[in-house]
């Protein structure tokens, strides 16, 4: 699997490749993913997935573009994992994380030619500013909580319900497809 800007922004994938997703890191997970494989595990689901979600192939080009940039931050500000606990400061600290990421995304891009096309994108990602972006936070949700009942599996780590809480807490899923298939992962862990 190619990304977009594997060349382009090698500087930036060099760093994704070396930092593993944080909630994994917490919950102690051998090898954990890295916000690369996340990355490309994104990729790799709008394709599985496309069809079943009728996306058009505007849609689905969209998407992918909008998923492979979402997390470039991360490779200057890291990768922060938000408890949810109080929904207030929740509220708060994931307004405070975006902040960091999009002035740390500014800074990653300062001299490079798609800098408005991607941060236009990471906007919409962070707003939720349309169907396709909305979407790619769900995919986003989806695959963690996908990754969490591998893991759960391959480990014997209890992750599965606590990620499904977190998301459930967090209303982060509402499309039909998405919610079919959390509904059969479900079945899964109970």
């Amino acid at each position: 699997m190619s990304l977009r800007y594997e060349e382009s922004a090698s500087h930036i994938y060099k760093k994704l490749k070396s930092l593993p997703r944080t909630g994994w890191v917490m919950h102690e997970v051998p090898d954990p993913e890295t916000v690369y494989d996340h990355t490309v595990s994104l990729v790799t689901l709008v394709d599985e997935l496309s069809e079943e979600l009728g996306l058009s192939e505007p849609e689905k080009d969209d998407l992918k573009h909008i998923l492979e940039i979402h997390d470039w931050a991360e490779a200057l500000v890291g990768d922060e994992f938000i408890p949810n606990e109080d929904k207030l400061s929740y509220e708060e600290r994931k307004l405070e994380k975006a902040k960091r990421e999009r002035e740390g995304l500014a800074q990653l891009l300062e001299n490079y030619p798609y800098k408005d096309v991607v941060m236009k994108l990471f906007d919409r990602y962070e707003e939720g500013s349309d169907a396709v972006a909305i979407l790619a936070k769900e995919l986003d949700k989806f695959q963690a909580l996908s990754l969490a009942g591998e893991y759960e599996l391959k480990y014997n780590i209890p992750l599965f319900d606590e990620f499904y809480q977190y998301y459930v807490r967090d209303n982060s899923f509402r499309n039909p497809v998405l919610l079919q298939k959390i509904t059969e992962l479900q079945k899964q862990f109970q």
